[in-house]
């Protein structure tokens, strides 16, 4: 993929290095494809959907999931509007691309892909200290609740 994305770079002097999109994106390890900017958005998609998963029990938590739960209710409403934000823009970045793929026009294909690229190193950053905040609810005792908070 290294040598196919230099030659996509060397028409779309836009792109983001190779170094910098594989950093995000781990591109690096992608197979040779036909249509390399359809490969190409399909992978960041997979990274953002990852992103979301792991935002969701915060974002919105499945009441029958203890993983949801337990997180949430130990969450401040700061880091759940937060979270939330980052949410929304990943959400937001998941129509561009999917809206740049199927207009298959290139340049438009280009523009997305940068804007994704520096969201994400953003979004990646910025989500690093709620994930250690929630590694570390694991270690709390918070005691047993017989109900849990409300969350409507």
């Amino acid at each position: 993929m290294k040598e196919v994305y230099k030659e996509l770079r060397a028409q779309y002097k836009e792109l983001p290095t190779f170094s910098s999109i594989n950093k995000e994106f781990r591109i690096g390890s992608m197979g040779h494809s036909p249509f390399p900017f359809d490969a190409l958005i399909k992978r960041i998609l997979n990274q953002f959907e990852a992103l979301k998963n792991l935002l969701q029990p915060i974002v919105e938590p499945d009441t029958n999931s203890m993983l949801g739960m337990y997180e949430h209710s130990s969450t401040s409403e700061e880091h759940r509007i937060a979270c939330t934000e980052m949410y929304k823009t990943i959400s937001y970045l998941e129509r561009v691309l999917q809206a740049s793929a199927l207009s298959r026009d290139k340049q438009r294909q280009t523009v997305a892909i940068i804007e994704a690229t520096r969201a994400h190193e953003k979004i990646r950053k910025a989500l690093v200290p709620y994930l250690e905040h929630f590694a570390d609810v694991w270690l709390e005792d918070h005691g047993s609740q017989s109900q849990p908070d409300y969350l409507g």
